[in-house]
């Protein structure tokens, strides 16, 4: 898997107790952990935008995205690198987030 957003991967991981950009080199883009994240694509205006549902705040959004096909989400808890992430992973639909 090429990790770079102009291959039309748009991502973040939890390593180590913050989040980065998927990408090569990582950019650090939010310090701490987030019990529910949500994902607003603006088709349109070219954005993909990842934010904690709880707090209702910004994670990180990539911009001047350019999509031409379809867009498949890819869910990956990853490793518990030092116990960071012992919980399950649960996909909630947007419908029944409050």
């Amino acid at each position: 898997m090429v990790r770079d957003s102009g291959c039309g991967l748009w991502s973040i991981w939890f390593l180590m107790d913050k989040f980065e950009t998927f990408s090569s080199p990582g950019v650090s883009v939010h310090a701490g952990k987030v019990e529910k994240v949500g994902v607003f694509v603006d088709w349109d205006g070219g954005e993909i935008s990842f934010f904690d549902v709880v707090k209702a705040t910004p994670i990180y959004s990539f911009t001047e995205c350019l999509f031409s096909e379809e867009l498949y989400p890819y869910f990956n808890p990853c490793d518990n690198e030092y116990g960071s992430n012992l919980g399950p992973m649960i996909i909630v639909p947007v419908s029944s987030v409050e």
